[in-house]
């Protein structure tokens, strides 16, 4: 029976375009199409709102406010929407990485978004041969990055040191999805949900498929490029109710001098990370530490975040480095023969 219902269903999806990259969500209905149109509907307030809020370079309109805001008011208690309280109560939780990620990296991203931005060879294909990198002296300033030092007051006013300007961009997708995962759940709708091809969640799978497998394509970093064809280097098999999340410098990045400068940026060097790694991408339930995990693990290298990865319950992994493929204990059991 659940065969057979499942197969009688018919997708429909909406692309979107916010937080700097296309999302394309999928619902199945056998009701038709219109029965869905409440449901994307808030899908596209919440994007939306999501946006606006966490977009650190435009102001905001009445009424939000939101990172700009505070980031603009740093060094006061000052009261925004609970949304963003929300998040960064999320993002600020101990998830034994704090080493790598901090969302108080603001000031370091201005350091490096706008040079990123204009010579970014995943889109534009600009040769970058004429960079002019920030100065030493730029990029080996102390800045008030640590997040420890965010407070919020049982009123939910929030306060961030003088300096310190807040980053949720590596966290905000994962975020979102989860919001739209315990929305769609509560309305027992079957869904896929693609935030930017780097975070994927099914609670369906393809019902086409034996097994109602979806299969995922892990793009190889050496294939993009202006004259080369995008192609993967392995093909997953997503468990159901899990997300894939994924990480690399081939996203969004320039070369200088033969290195790759991608916007992965390390908070132990206030400069894109240097790093073995290509690509990692994880198996986890949670999208949102999914977000995180995926970007501080690449931050480590190769050996640290398989680690990592194989001292935790309920994540597995595969890591693309120029030197080979390299998988978590148990990742062989996803992977599509």
């Amino acid at each position: 029976l659940l065969s057979s219902c499942m197969i009688n269903l018919t997708p429909y999806t909406r692309d979107y375009l916010y937080f700097d990259t296309y999302e394309r969500i999928t619902i199945y209905t056998n009701k038709g199409e219109s029965s869905l149109k409440e449901y994307f509907i808030y899908t596209k307030n919440l994007l939306e709102k999501y946006h606006i809020l966490t977009n650190r370079y435009e102001e905001e309109k009445d009424p939000y406010k939101g990172v700009y805001y505070l980031n603009h008011h740093s060094g006061e208690y000052v009261k925004i929407d609970d949304e963003v309280i929300g998040i960064i109560k999320e993002s600020i939780k101990d998830y034994e990485v704090g080493d790598y990620f901090s969302i108080g990296c603001g000031a370091i991203s201005d350091i490096w978004h706008d040079i990123i931005d204009e010579y970014n060879e995943a889109t534009n294909c600009t040769k970058s041969g004429d960079i002019t990198l920030p100065s030493d002296d730029i990029i080996n300033a102390q800045y008030e990055i640590d997040q420890n030092k965010i407070q919020i007051a049982d009123d939910n006013t929030i306060f961030i040191p003088e300096g310190m300007s807040l980053d949720l961009g590596g966290v905000v997708k994962g975020y979102v999805s989860k919001l739209l995962i315990e929305y769609y759940d509560s309305l027992n709708l079957k869904y896929v949900i693609d935030m930017g091809a780097s975070n994927i969640y099914t609670n369906i799978g393809n019902p086409k498929r034996k097994n109602n497998a979806y299969l995922v394509g892990l793009i190889d970093p050496k294939t993009v490029g202006c004259d080369t064809k995008i192609s993967p280097y392995k093909t997953i098999i997503l468990p159901l109710n899990y997300s894939i999340v994924t990480s690399g410098d081939y996203q969004k990045y320039f070369t200088y001098n033969g290195r790759i400068y991608s916007h992965i940026l390390d908070i132990n060097t206030n400069s894109p990370a240097v790093t073995d790694i290509r690509s990692i991408s994880i198996l986890i339930k949670d999208p949102f530490i999914g977000d995180i995990y995926s970007t501080s693990l690449f931050i480590m290298g190769k050996d640290k975040a398989l680690d990592f990865i194989n001292k935790k319950d309920g994540i597995e992994g595969i890591i693309y480095t120029d030197n080979g493929i390299f998988m978590s204990d148990g990742m062989n059991e996803y992977i599509s023969q």
